[in-house]
């Protein structure tokens, strides 16, 4: 699944996408077109023992006009 089509971005709209959690190597990668999950899970060398690989939770931050963070999970 790709990235841009979950969250209904455009590619200009970001530059970098994070993965965090239970993943062996969290970090924060340029965005590109094409990115899938699987690709940014591979990039952070996989899922660790401690995963539940049955499902995800995908979180979208953004700042708003005031600068506050907002966070939504989708």
């Amino acid at each position: 699944m790709r990235i841009s089509k979950i969250l209904g971005w455009n590619a200009q709209d970001y530059e970098t996408v994070s993965i965090t959690g239970e993943v062996h190597e969290p970090k924060s990668v340029k965005y590109g077109a094409g990115l899938s999950l699987e690709d940014l899970v591979i990039m952070a060398g996989g899922v660790t023992k401690r995963a539940y690989n049955r499902s995800i939770e995908i979180v979208r931050y953004e700042v708003d006009a005031n600068q506050t963070r907002q966070r939504k999970i989708l």
